[in-house]
Protein backbone atom coordinates (compact mmCIF):
# COMPACT_ATOMS: atom_id res chain seq x y z
CA UNK A 1 0.00 0.00 0.00
CA UNK A 2 1.18 3.19 -1.14
CA UNK A 3 2.36 5.33 2.21
CA UNK A 4 -0.11 8.35 1.10
CA UNK A 5 -3.04 5.68 1.04
CA UNK A 6 -1.96 4.30 4.35
CA UNK A 7 -1.94 7.76 6.06
CA UNK A 8 -5.31 8.53 4.96
CA UNK A 9 -6.64 4.91 6.09
CA UNK A 10 -5.41 5.65 9.22
CA UNK A 11 -7.19 8.86 9.49
CA UNK A 12 -10.29 7.51 8.91
CA UNK A 13 -10.37 5.06 11.68
CA UNK A 14 -12.02 6.59 15.35
CA UNK A 15 -9.98 5.17 17.99
CA UNK A 16 -11.91 2.41 19.71
CA UNK A 17 -12.77 0.84 16.15
CA UNK A 18 -13.66 -2.69 15.56
CA UNK A 19 -11.98 -3.19 12.21
CA UNK A 20 -11.76 -6.12 9.69
CA UNK A 21 -8.94 -5.94 7.04
CA UNK A 22 -9.57 -7.99 4.29
CA UNK A 23 -6.91 -9.83 1.56
CA UNK A 24 -4.44 -8.17 4.36
CA UNK A 25 -1.38 -9.73 2.86
CA UNK A 26 1.33 -9.48 5.63
CA UNK A 27 -1.04 -7.15 8.24
CA UNK A 28 0.90 -3.92 7.40
CA UNK A 29 -1.94 -2.08 7.69
CA UNK A 30 -3.94 -3.74 10.76
CA UNK A 31 -0.75 -4.22 12.71
CA UNK A 32 -0.33 -0.98 12.37
CA UNK A 33 -3.64 0.43 13.28
CA UNK A 34 -4.21 -2.31 16.43
CA UNK A 35 -2.47 -0.06 19.52
CA UNK A 36 -5.86 2.41 18.65
CA UNK A 37 -8.51 -0.16 17.63
CA UNK A 38 -10.62 -2.02 20.31
CA UNK A 39 -9.70 -5.63 18.26
CA UNK A 40 -8.18 -5.88 14.24
CA UNK A 41 -9.63 -8.96 12.46
CA UNK A 42 -6.54 -9.37 9.33
CA UNK A 43 -7.64 -12.40 6.70
CA UNK A 44 -6.11 -13.33 3.25
CA UNK A 45 -6.44 -15.91 1.03
CA UNK A 46 -2.58 -17.34 0.98
CA UNK A 47 -1.32 -15.40 4.37
CA UNK A 48 2.20 -15.04 5.36
CA UNK A 49 1.52 -16.42 8.75
CA UNK A 50 5.17 -15.74 9.83
CA UNK A 51 5.63 -13.00 8.63
CA UNK A 52 2.43 -11.79 10.43
CA UNK A 53 3.59 -13.69 13.52
CA UNK A 54 7.21 -12.03 13.74
CA UNK A 55 5.58 -8.51 13.35
CA UNK A 56 2.56 -9.10 15.52
CA UNK A 57 5.96 -10.28 18.40
CA UNK A 58 6.84 -6.71 18.39
CA UNK A 59 3.17 -5.31 20.06
CA UNK A 60 3.32 -4.14 23.05
CA UNK A 61 1.88 -7.15 25.08
CA UNK A 62 -1.26 -5.56 26.22
CA UNK A 63 -2.11 -5.23 22.31
CA UNK A 64 -1.07 -8.42 20.83
CA UNK A 65 -4.35 -10.23 21.56
CA UNK A 66 -6.52 -7.77 20.01
CA UNK A 67 -5.81 -8.76 16.38
CA UNK A 68 -6.02 -12.11 15.00
CA UNK A 69 -5.28 -13.42 11.67
CA UNK A 70 -7.33 -16.07 9.78
CA UNK A 71 -7.21 -17.65 6.11
CA UNK A 72 -9.83 -16.82 3.81
CA UNK A 73 -10.88 -14.62 0.78
CA UNK A 74 -13.27 -11.88 1.87
CA UNK A 75 -16.86 -13.94 0.77
CA UNK A 76 -15.38 -16.85 3.06
CA UNK A 77 -14.63 -14.55 5.77
CA UNK A 78 -17.99 -12.26 5.90
CA UNK A 79 -18.57 -13.33 9.42
CA UNK A 80 -15.59 -11.32 10.49
CA UNK A 81 -17.10 -8.17 10.22
CA UNK A 82 -19.57 -9.11 12.88
CA UNK A 83 -19.58 -6.84 15.57
CA UNK A 84 -17.51 -4.28 13.02
CA UNK A 85 -17.11 -0.38 12.89
CA UNK A 86 -15.26 -0.26 10.14
CA UNK A 87 -14.29 -3.08 7.02
CA UNK A 88 -11.48 -2.33 4.80
CA UNK A 89 -11.09 -4.20 1.53
CA UNK A 90 -7.16 -4.16 0.52
CA UNK A 91 -7.62 -5.79 -2.60
CA UNK A 92 -8.31 -2.93 -4.59
CA UNK A 93 -6.34 -0.29 -5.88
CA UNK A 94 -7.66 2.45 -3.45
CA UNK A 95 -8.03 0.55 0.40
CA UNK A 96 -11.17 3.09 1.66
CA UNK A 97 -12.28 2.28 5.08
CA UNK A 98 -15.92 1.55 5.12
CA UNK A 99 -18.23 2.37 8.72
CA UNK A 100 -20.36 -0.61 9.00
CA UNK A 101 -23.84 0.65 9.03
CA UNK A 102 -25.99 -0.64 11.70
Amino acid sequence: MHARAHVQVRAAVPPGSRLVEWYAGVGVLGLSLVPGCEWVRCSDVNPPRAAFEASRAMLAAEVRGRISYLVGSAAERIDDALGADIYIDTNTKSPTPHRHIP
